[in-house]
Protein backbone atom coordinates (compact mmCIF):
# COMPACT_ATOMS: atom_id res chain seq x y z
CA UNK A 1 0.00 0.00 0.00
CA UNK A 2 1.11 3.34 -1.00
CA UNK A 3 2.15 5.52 1.74
CA UNK A 4 -0.23 8.41 2.26
CA UNK A 5 0.91 11.98 2.00
CA UNK A 6 -1.33 14.48 3.54
CA UNK A 7 -1.96 17.82 2.57
CA UNK A 8 -0.03 20.87 3.78
CA UNK A 9 -2.17 22.87 6.54
CA UNK A 10 -3.94 25.70 5.29
CA UNK A 11 -2.44 29.10 4.59
CA UNK A 12 1.05 27.45 4.44
CA UNK A 13 0.75 26.47 0.95
CA UNK A 14 3.44 26.74 -1.40
CA UNK A 15 3.01 29.90 -3.71
CA UNK A 16 3.46 29.25 -7.24
CA UNK A 17 6.83 30.17 -8.57
CA UNK A 18 7.33 33.41 -9.81
CA UNK A 19 9.43 34.58 -13.48
CA UNK A 20 11.40 37.45 -10.84
CA UNK A 21 11.82 34.88 -7.91
CA UNK A 22 15.18 34.25 -8.39
CA UNK A 23 16.81 31.21 -6.25
CA UNK A 24 19.34 32.37 -3.76
CA UNK A 25 22.44 29.82 -3.30
CA UNK A 26 24.76 29.66 0.05
CA UNK A 27 28.37 30.65 -0.52
CA UNK A 28 29.86 27.46 0.04
CA UNK A 29 28.02 26.62 -3.59
CA UNK A 30 29.94 29.50 -5.31
CA UNK A 31 33.11 28.79 -3.41
CA UNK A 32 32.46 24.54 -4.90
CA UNK A 33 31.65 26.40 -8.05
CA UNK A 34 34.71 28.23 -8.68
CA UNK A 35 36.93 25.40 -7.33
CA UNK A 36 35.50 23.06 -10.18
CA UNK A 37 36.52 25.73 -12.57
CA UNK A 38 40.12 25.96 -11.81
CA UNK A 39 40.30 22.12 -11.99
CA UNK A 40 38.81 21.92 -15.97
CA UNK A 41 40.85 24.61 -16.10
CA UNK A 42 44.20 23.05 -14.53
CA UNK A 43 43.24 19.96 -16.30
CA UNK A 44 43.02 20.99 -19.70
CA UNK A 45 46.55 22.82 -19.27
CA UNK A 46 47.97 19.58 -18.03
CA UNK A 47 46.56 18.05 -21.16
CA UNK A 48 48.18 20.94 -23.46
CA UNK A 49 51.09 19.99 -21.72
CA UNK A 50 51.33 16.83 -22.05
CA UNK A 51 50.89 16.60 -25.57
CA UNK A 52 53.71 19.66 -26.23
CA UNK A 53 55.59 17.12 -24.28
CA UNK A 54 54.80 14.08 -25.95
CA UNK A 55 55.16 15.68 -29.22
CA UNK A 56 58.41 17.13 -28.35
CA UNK A 57 59.52 13.26 -27.62
CA UNK A 58 58.63 11.78 -30.89
CA UNK A 59 59.42 14.63 -33.37
CA UNK A 60 62.91 15.33 -34.09
CA UNK A 61 64.87 17.13 -36.83
CA UNK A 62 67.73 16.30 -38.53
CA UNK A 63 68.03 19.67 -40.05
CA UNK A 64 67.13 22.19 -37.14
CA UNK A 65 70.33 22.60 -34.06
CA UNK A 66 71.12 19.11 -32.63
CA UNK A 67 71.09 20.63 -28.89
CA UNK A 68 67.41 21.67 -29.75
CA UNK A 69 66.58 18.43 -30.11
CA UNK A 70 67.44 16.72 -26.99
CA UNK A 71 64.77 15.60 -25.21
CA UNK A 72 65.17 16.78 -21.33
CA UNK A 73 62.69 14.18 -19.95
CA UNK A 74 65.04 11.21 -21.19
CA UNK A 75 67.96 12.47 -19.56
CA UNK A 76 69.17 11.01 -16.45
CA UNK A 77 69.92 13.84 -13.73
CA UNK A 78 72.39 11.99 -12.06
CA UNK A 79 74.63 11.18 -15.02
CA UNK A 80 73.70 14.77 -16.26
CA UNK A 81 75.19 16.57 -13.39
CA UNK A 82 78.34 14.02 -12.98
CA UNK A 83 79.46 16.01 -16.25
CA UNK A 84 79.45 19.05 -13.74
CA UNK A 85 82.36 17.41 -11.70
CA UNK A 86 84.70 17.20 -14.57
CA UNK A 87 84.56 14.26 -14.78
CA UNK A 88 85.66 12.81 -18.95
CA UNK A 89 83.05 13.00 -20.97
CA UNK A 90 83.99 9.51 -21.92
CA UNK A 91 83.40 7.94 -18.98
CA UNK A 92 80.07 9.95 -18.58
CA UNK A 93 78.91 8.70 -22.25
CA UNK A 94 79.86 4.77 -21.50
CA UNK A 95 78.16 4.40 -18.19
CA UNK A 96 75.04 6.06 -19.84
CA UNK A 97 75.75 3.70 -23.07
CA UNK A 98 75.94 0.81 -20.44
CA UNK A 99 72.29 1.71 -18.59
CA UNK A 100 70.35 2.51 -22.17
CA UNK A 101 70.69 6.24 -21.15
CA UNK A 102 70.61 6.94 -24.93
CA UNK A 103 69.31 10.49 -24.27
CA UNK A 104 72.20 11.00 -21.93
CA UNK A 105 74.45 9.71 -23.91
CA UNK A 106 73.60 11.80 -26.86
CA UNK A 107 73.62 15.26 -24.72
CA UNK A 108 77.20 14.18 -23.86
CA UNK A 109 77.89 13.63 -27.05
CA UNK A 110 76.32 16.91 -28.38
CA UNK A 111 76.98 19.45 -25.42
CA UNK A 112 80.69 18.68 -24.65
CA UNK A 113 82.90 21.56 -26.64
CA UNK A 114 85.67 20.02 -26.33
CA UNK A 115 85.40 16.43 -27.39
CA UNK A 116 87.66 15.82 -30.45
CA UNK A 117 86.19 15.42 -33.92
CA UNK A 118 86.87 11.63 -34.11
CA UNK A 119 85.08 10.73 -30.37
CA UNK A 120 81.38 12.65 -31.27
CA UNK A 121 81.39 11.89 -34.97
CA UNK A 122 82.22 8.41 -33.27
CA UNK A 123 79.80 8.02 -30.59
CA UNK A 124 76.62 9.57 -32.97
CA UNK A 125 77.19 6.93 -35.31
CA UNK A 126 76.93 4.43 -32.39
CA UNK A 127 73.96 5.93 -31.34
CA UNK A 128 72.64 6.05 -34.30
CA UNK A 129 72.95 2.62 -34.54
CA UNK A 130 71.56 1.99 -31.46
CA UNK A 131 68.47 3.71 -31.80
CA UNK A 132 68.07 2.03 -35.38
CA UNK A 133 68.38 -1.87 -33.29
CA UNK A 134 65.14 0.45 -30.27
CA UNK A 135 63.38 0.95 -33.49
CA UNK A 136 63.18 4.65 -32.89
CA UNK A 137 64.19 5.62 -36.39
CA UNK A 138 63.38 9.34 -35.87
CA UNK A 139 66.28 9.31 -33.96
CA UNK A 140 68.18 7.35 -34.81
CA UNK A 141 68.01 9.03 -38.57
CA UNK A 142 69.07 12.62 -37.08
CA UNK A 143 71.87 11.15 -35.24
CA UNK A 144 73.16 9.57 -38.90
CA UNK A 145 72.41 12.68 -40.41
CA UNK A 146 74.67 14.84 -38.03
CA UNK A 147 77.22 12.29 -37.86
CA UNK A 148 77.16 12.75 -41.97
CA UNK A 149 77.78 16.33 -42.05
CA UNK A 150 80.48 16.18 -39.05
CA UNK A 151 82.43 13.43 -41.04
CA UNK A 152 82.61 16.30 -44.24
CA UNK A 153 83.16 19.24 -41.69
CA UNK A 154 85.30 18.15 -39.30
CA UNK A 155 89.13 19.89 -39.83
CA UNK A 156 90.98 17.40 -38.13
CA UNK A 157 90.09 14.14 -39.77
CA UNK A 158 92.46 12.12 -42.24
CA UNK A 159 90.44 11.00 -45.17
CA UNK A 160 90.66 7.10 -43.65
CA UNK A 161 88.92 8.39 -40.70
CA UNK A 162 85.87 9.95 -42.61
CA UNK A 163 85.96 7.03 -45.10
CA UNK A 164 85.32 4.51 -42.40
CA UNK A 165 83.03 6.44 -40.39
CA UNK A 166 80.97 6.97 -43.61
CA UNK A 167 80.58 3.51 -43.90
CA UNK A 168 79.09 3.16 -39.93
CA UNK A 169 76.60 5.51 -41.28
CA UNK A 170 75.81 3.97 -44.65
CA UNK A 171 75.32 0.40 -42.35
CA UNK A 172 72.99 2.35 -40.35
CA UNK A 173 71.24 3.74 -43.30
CA UNK A 174 70.94 0.04 -44.94
CA UNK A 175 69.19 -1.11 -41.43
CA UNK A 176 66.94 1.67 -41.52
CA UNK A 177 66.22 0.77 -45.04
CA UNK A 178 66.65 3.90 -46.45
CA UNK A 179 67.97 3.15 -49.97
CA UNK A 180 68.34 6.71 -50.82
CA UNK A 181 70.82 7.73 -48.47
CA UNK A 182 72.11 4.27 -48.22
CA UNK A 183 73.10 4.86 -52.03
CA UNK A 184 74.47 8.65 -51.65
CA UNK A 185 76.42 7.29 -48.61
CA UNK A 186 78.17 4.34 -50.34
CA UNK A 187 78.90 6.81 -54.19
CA UNK A 188 80.27 9.23 -51.59
CA UNK A 189 82.14 5.85 -50.19
CA UNK A 190 83.30 4.79 -53.72
CA UNK A 191 84.06 8.64 -54.56
CA UNK A 192 86.57 8.72 -51.39
CA UNK A 193 88.03 5.14 -52.04
CA UNK A 194 89.16 6.09 -55.46
CA UNK A 195 90.38 9.23 -55.13
CA UNK A 196 91.84 9.51 -51.67
CA UNK A 197 95.89 9.49 -52.33
CA UNK A 198 95.98 8.99 -48.24
CA UNK A 199 94.77 5.57 -48.39
CA UNK A 200 97.45 2.53 -49.51
CA UNK A 201 96.42 0.52 -52.88
CA UNK A 202 95.85 -2.57 -50.44
CA UNK A 203 93.29 -0.93 -48.57
CA UNK A 204 91.63 0.60 -51.23
CA UNK A 205 91.03 -2.47 -52.73
CA UNK A 206 89.78 -4.01 -49.34
CA UNK A 207 87.06 -0.87 -49.03
CA UNK A 208 86.05 -1.28 -52.68
CA UNK A 209 85.15 -5.01 -51.83
CA UNK A 210 83.07 -3.72 -48.69
CA UNK A 211 81.62 -1.23 -50.49
CA UNK A 212 80.26 -3.79 -53.13
CA UNK A 213 79.46 -5.99 -50.00
CA UNK A 214 76.69 -2.82 -49.05
CA UNK A 215 75.24 -2.52 -52.23
CA UNK A 216 74.47 -6.39 -52.42
CA UNK A 217 72.87 -6.11 -48.50
CA UNK A 218 70.51 -3.06 -50.35
CA UNK A 219 69.68 -5.54 -52.96
CA UNK A 220 71.04 -3.71 -55.71
CA UNK A 221 72.75 -6.60 -57.15
CA UNK A 222 73.93 -4.09 -60.59
CA UNK A 223 75.70 -1.80 -58.34
CA UNK A 224 77.51 -4.39 -56.37
CA UNK A 225 79.13 -5.70 -59.38
CA UNK A 226 80.35 -2.45 -61.22
CA UNK A 227 81.93 -1.07 -57.99
CA UNK A 228 83.45 -4.71 -57.42
CA UNK A 229 84.88 -4.49 -61.10
CA UNK A 230 86.55 -1.18 -60.46
CA UNK A 231 90.29 -1.17 -60.15
CA UNK A 232 91.85 0.85 -58.33
CA UNK A 233 95.59 2.54 -58.84
CA UNK A 234 98.37 4.48 -57.13
CA UNK A 235 97.88 7.92 -56.85
CA UNK A 236 99.82 11.13 -57.15
CA UNK A 237 100.40 12.58 -53.56
CA UNK A 238 98.04 15.75 -52.46
CA UNK A 239 100.07 18.98 -51.99
CA UNK A 240 99.41 20.00 -48.41
CA UNK A 241 97.50 23.48 -47.74
CA UNK A 242 97.18 23.78 -43.97
CA UNK A 243 98.35 26.67 -43.04
CA UNK A 244 101.63 27.31 -40.84
CA UNK A 245 99.85 27.74 -37.48
CA UNK A 246 96.33 25.74 -37.28
CA UNK A 247 93.74 28.27 -35.59
CA UNK A 248 92.33 25.92 -33.15
CA UNK A 249 95.72 25.78 -31.14
CA UNK A 250 94.80 29.32 -30.93
CA UNK A 251 91.96 28.50 -28.46
CA UNK A 252 94.22 26.11 -26.18
CA UNK A 253 96.77 28.81 -24.65
CA UNK A 254 97.01 29.90 -21.30
CA UNK A 255 94.64 31.65 -19.21
CA UNK A 256 95.69 34.32 -16.25
CA UNK A 257 95.14 32.38 -13.36
CA UNK A 258 92.46 34.07 -10.92
CA UNK A 259 92.09 32.87 -7.07
CA UNK A 260 88.06 33.44 -7.14
CA UNK A 261 87.84 31.45 -10.03
CA UNK A 262 89.58 28.55 -9.18
CA UNK A 263 87.90 28.66 -5.58
CA UNK A 264 84.14 29.06 -6.98
CA UNK A 265 84.81 26.41 -9.31
CA UNK A 266 86.76 23.95 -7.05
CA UNK A 267 83.46 24.35 -5.11
CA UNK A 268 80.62 23.89 -7.77
CA UNK A 269 82.91 20.48 -8.40
CA UNK A 270 82.47 19.63 -4.51
CA UNK A 271 78.93 20.49 -4.65
CA UNK A 272 77.74 18.63 -8.13
CA UNK A 273 79.82 15.66 -6.49
CA UNK A 274 78.18 15.71 -3.29
CA UNK A 275 74.68 15.68 -5.74
CA UNK A 276 75.93 12.82 -7.98
CA UNK A 277 76.62 10.69 -4.60
CA UNK A 278 72.95 11.53 -3.08
CA UNK A 279 71.55 10.85 -6.02
CA UNK A 280 73.23 7.25 -6.17
CA UNK A 281 73.05 6.80 -2.29
CA UNK A 282 68.89 7.58 -2.72
CA UNK A 283 68.03 5.60 -5.91
CA UNK A 284 67.76 8.32 -8.28
CA UNK A 285 66.03 11.03 -5.39
CA UNK A 286 68.11 14.10 -4.01
CA UNK A 287 67.29 16.07 -1.47
CA UNK A 288 66.25 20.20 -1.87
CA UNK A 289 68.92 20.87 0.41
CA UNK A 290 71.05 19.12 -1.96
CA UNK A 291 70.15 20.90 -5.09
CA UNK A 292 69.89 24.37 -3.52
CA UNK A 293 73.90 23.73 -2.50
CA UNK A 294 74.39 22.56 -5.85
CA UNK A 295 72.90 26.44 -7.60
CA UNK A 296 74.23 27.64 -4.86
CA UNK A 297 77.60 26.98 -6.08
CA UNK A 298 76.72 27.53 -10.02
CA UNK A 299 75.33 30.83 -9.17
CA UNK A 300 78.70 31.82 -7.26
CA UNK A 301 80.88 30.48 -9.95
CA UNK A 302 79.36 32.36 -12.66
CA UNK A 303 79.45 35.45 -10.85
CA UNK A 304 83.07 35.41 -10.27
CA UNK A 305 83.71 34.26 -13.94
CA UNK A 306 81.52 37.53 -15.23
CA UNK A 307 84.03 39.34 -13.28
CA UNK A 308 86.99 37.43 -14.49
CA UNK A 309 86.51 38.20 -18.27
CA UNK A 310 84.98 41.76 -17.99
CA UNK A 311 88.18 42.23 -16.29
CA UNK A 312 90.86 40.75 -18.60
CA UNK A 313 88.88 41.52 -22.17
CA UNK A 314 88.47 44.90 -21.39
CA UNK A 315 91.95 45.24 -21.27
CA UNK A 316 92.75 46.64 -24.73
CA UNK A 317 96.55 46.29 -24.78
CA UNK A 318 95.39 42.46 -24.91
CA UNK A 319 97.14 40.63 -27.44
CA UNK A 320 94.70 38.11 -30.21
CA UNK A 321 96.18 35.21 -28.93
CA UNK A 322 95.47 35.57 -25.50
CA UNK A 323 92.16 37.26 -25.67
CA UNK A 324 90.97 34.06 -27.63
CA UNK A 325 91.88 31.69 -25.12
CA UNK A 326 90.11 33.68 -22.95
CA UNK A 327 86.86 34.48 -24.90
CA UNK A 328 86.64 30.29 -25.58
CA UNK A 329 87.01 29.46 -22.21
CA UNK A 330 83.90 32.36 -21.95
CA UNK A 331 82.22 30.36 -24.72
CA UNK A 332 82.84 27.09 -22.94
CA UNK A 333 81.10 28.48 -19.49
CA UNK A 334 78.13 29.95 -21.54
CA UNK A 335 77.82 26.33 -22.91
CA UNK A 336 77.48 24.99 -19.71
CA UNK A 337 75.27 27.63 -18.09
CA UNK A 338 73.18 27.38 -21.95
CA UNK A 339 72.80 23.88 -20.68
CA UNK A 340 71.55 24.27 -17.02
CA UNK A 341 69.16 26.16 -18.16
CA UNK A 342 67.74 24.66 -21.10
CA UNK A 343 67.16 21.51 -18.35
CA UNK A 344 69.73 18.93 -20.30
CA UNK A 345 70.62 18.20 -16.91
CA UNK A 346 67.49 16.17 -16.46
CA UNK A 347 65.98 18.64 -14.08
CA UNK A 348 65.54 21.94 -13.18
CA UNK A 349 68.76 23.05 -11.36
CA UNK A 350 69.13 27.18 -11.20
CA UNK A 351 65.49 28.21 -11.86
CA UNK A 352 66.52 31.71 -12.07
CA UNK A 353 68.93 30.36 -15.44
CA UNK A 354 65.72 29.03 -16.74
CA UNK A 355 63.52 32.17 -16.55
CA UNK A 356 66.32 33.80 -18.54
CA UNK A 357 67.05 31.28 -20.85
CA UNK A 358 66.83 33.47 -24.08
CA UNK A 359 69.13 36.17 -22.85
CA UNK A 360 71.93 33.42 -21.94
CA UNK A 361 70.85 32.08 -25.44
CA UNK A 362 71.86 35.04 -26.96
CA UNK A 363 74.77 36.00 -24.62
CA UNK A 364 76.60 32.64 -25.83
CA UNK A 365 75.78 33.58 -29.38
CA UNK A 366 77.53 36.83 -29.19
CA UNK A 367 79.93 35.46 -27.54
CA UNK A 368 80.71 32.92 -30.54
CA UNK A 369 80.24 35.83 -33.13
CA UNK A 370 83.19 37.89 -30.44
CA UNK A 371 85.39 35.04 -30.99
CA UNK A 372 84.95 33.83 -34.47
CA UNK A 373 85.77 37.91 -35.59
CA UNK A 374 88.57 37.67 -33.57
CA UNK A 375 90.15 34.07 -35.26
CA UNK A 376 89.35 35.84 -38.53
CA UNK A 377 91.24 39.45 -37.50
CA UNK A 378 94.00 37.07 -36.23
CA UNK A 379 94.23 35.19 -39.45
CA UNK A 380 94.24 38.33 -41.09
CA UNK A 381 97.96 38.72 -40.04
CA UNK A 382 99.18 35.64 -41.65
CA UNK A 383 101.08 35.15 -44.67
CA UNK A 384 98.71 35.97 -47.54
CA UNK A 385 98.98 32.48 -48.67
CA UNK A 386 98.32 30.84 -45.47
CA UNK A 387 94.98 32.78 -44.94
CA UNK A 388 92.98 30.85 -47.15
CA UNK A 389 93.07 27.54 -45.70
CA UNK A 390 93.31 28.65 -42.13
CA UNK A 391 90.00 30.50 -42.67
CA UNK A 392 88.72 27.35 -44.24
CA UNK A 393 89.06 25.76 -40.80
CA UNK A 394 87.06 28.60 -39.29
CA UNK A 395 84.40 28.14 -41.05
CA UNK A 396 84.58 24.13 -40.74
CA UNK A 397 84.81 24.86 -37.35
CA UNK A 398 81.82 27.56 -36.87
CA UNK A 399 79.37 25.51 -39.33
CA UNK A 400 80.46 22.15 -36.86
CA UNK A 401 79.04 24.41 -33.92
CA UNK A 402 76.06 25.58 -35.73
CA UNK A 403 74.87 22.18 -36.68
CA UNK A 404 75.27 21.10 -32.91
CA UNK A 405 73.77 24.09 -31.59
CA UNK A 406 76.80 24.79 -29.44
CA UNK A 407 76.68 28.13 -31.38
CA UNK A 408 72.93 29.40 -31.02
CA UNK A 409 71.27 30.12 -33.75
CA UNK A 410 74.15 30.77 -36.16
CA UNK A 411 73.85 32.19 -39.73
CA UNK A 412 74.76 29.20 -41.49
CA UNK A 413 74.69 30.39 -44.98
CA UNK A 414 76.33 33.09 -44.10
CA UNK A 415 79.15 30.75 -42.49
CA UNK A 416 78.22 27.84 -45.58
CA UNK A 417 79.08 31.06 -48.17
CA UNK A 418 82.03 32.08 -46.59
CA UNK A 419 83.42 28.41 -46.08
CA UNK A 420 82.46 28.30 -49.94
CA UNK A 421 84.42 31.29 -50.83
CA UNK A 422 87.53 30.31 -48.74
CA UNK A 423 87.61 26.91 -50.42
CA UNK A 424 87.94 28.62 -53.83
CA UNK A 425 90.86 30.73 -52.63
CA UNK A 426 93.26 27.18 -52.06
CA UNK A 427 95.41 26.29 -54.48
CA UNK A 428 94.62 23.33 -56.60
CA UNK A 429 95.09 20.15 -55.48
CA UNK A 430 94.33 16.51 -55.21
CA UNK A 431 92.30 13.89 -53.35
CA UNK A 432 89.38 14.98 -51.57
CA UNK A 433 87.71 18.45 -51.74
CA UNK A 434 84.89 19.53 -49.64
CA UNK A 435 81.88 20.73 -51.91
CA UNK A 436 79.28 23.16 -49.92
CA UNK A 437 75.87 23.98 -51.29
CA UNK A 438 72.60 25.40 -49.85
CA UNK A 439 69.15 23.64 -50.86
CA UNK A 440 66.09 25.42 -51.63
CA UNK A 441 65.36 25.65 -47.98
CA UNK A 442 68.69 26.59 -47.17
CA UNK A 443 69.71 23.71 -45.40
CA UNK A 444 73.53 22.60 -46.09
CA UNK A 445 74.02 20.19 -48.21
CA UNK A 446 77.86 18.84 -48.52
CA UNK A 447 80.07 16.30 -50.62
CA UNK A 448 82.90 15.51 -51.69
CA UNK A 449 84.50 16.31 -55.22
CA UNK A 450 87.71 16.19 -57.26
CA UNK A 451 90.29 18.26 -56.28
CA UNK A 452 91.29 21.37 -58.71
Amino acid sequence: MDAFTPPPPSGLESPEPSSRTRRRYPPLFWVLLALSVLLLVVGLSSLVTYSILSSRTTVISPDAAAWDQIDPQRISSGLAVWTLTGIEPAQVYRQAMSLNELETAAMTSLTVPTLTDQQRIGWLAVLARRQAEAGDTARSRAYNRWATTLIYLAPTLSDWQRIQALQEVAATWIALDDTPLAEQALSQLSFGVQNSPELSLAVRRQMVQQIAAQYQQLGLTQQARVVAAQGVSALAPVSTTLPTVDPLNWLQLALPADNDVQRFHAARVAEAQRYVDSWIANQGTVSRSQMQALAGALLDEDIARRVYYERYLGQEALGDDSRLALLWDQVQWLVLKHKVASQLSGQTLVPSWEAELPAIRQTLHDAFGELMATMLRRIDTLPADEQPAAQVIVYRQALMWATLGLYPDADTVFLANALSEALSQLPPTGGLRLQVGLDAEDHLQLSWGPGK
